[in-house]
């Protein structure tokens, strides 16, 4: 009786220790690698909001920057929302592979990102820095994302405190709104090339003071 007891037991233990074994060859779901990334401005004048000195660009909270990269699956970019403000704002992602950025979000309806970016200066805007300043950038080995602007941006102010709505227009030969592409090379520097332009920028205001700076983008050609 007793030897069949063991029996019993030796073949329970080798069971128990088989199944733990299958067990153990089924791979646990990882959840995806998160990279931290650091957002920078090339220069002095690129993106968003100025400082107190007038010079210094700073992202401010709520700032919305769109980055593509890559999954596996779903969509291939987030839309970050900023919750601090500063020179170098840092946040975290799961996308993969090399990643590039526009802001403001809302310039592009891009929803994946192969070496160039579309967006659009709109002709309706509304006089601020951060919205006259389109800005683009593509990920280095380190993770960083050094921002440069790819409008020109032309900085007003006007006296008549009754004006609520302003006009810039040139001739279509040299359009200033519209459509353009940001094209990255081996480098981190994008080209910049024009497609769909329109010759007129229509800013408009509730209420514009003499003491106030106006902003509005335009496309960087001639």
């Amino acid at each position: 009786m007793k030897k069949t007891i063991s029996i019993a037991f030796a073949a329970f233990a080798l069971l128990s220790f088989a199944s733990c074994q299958k067990e153990n060859l089924v791979p646990e779901n990882q959840a995806p690698a998160l990279r931290t990334i650091t957002a920078t401005f090339e220069n002095n004048g690129t993106k968003t909001t100025l400082d107190a000195d007038g010079k210094t660009p700073l992202w401010k909270s709520g700032d919305v920057i769109r980055v593509f990269g890559t999954r596996t699956e779903g969509k291939q970019y987030d839309d970050i929302t900023l919750t601090t403000d500063g020179k170098t704002i840092t946040f975290t992602t799961d996308l993969s592979g090399t990643l590039y950025a526009v802001y403001p979000a809302s310039a592009t309806t891009m929803e994946s990102c192969s070496g160039s970016i579309d967006f659009t200066i709109p002709t309706l805007q509304d006089g601020t820095f951060g919205s006259a300043n389109i800005c683009v950038a593509k990920g280095d080995d380190k993770d960083n994302l050094v921002f440069s602007n790819v409008t020109s941006v032309l900085e007003f102010s006007q006296t008549a405190s009754s004006t609520h709505v302003l006009r810039v227009a040139v001739t279509a030969a040299n359009a200033i709104a519209g459509k353009l592409t940001a094209t990255f090379g081996t480098g981190n520097k994008a080209s910049i090339s024009a497609s769909e332009l329109t010759g007129k920028i229509i800013w408009t205001t509730a209420a514009a003071t003499a003491q106030n700076k106006y902003y509005v983008a335009v496309a960087p050609v001639e």
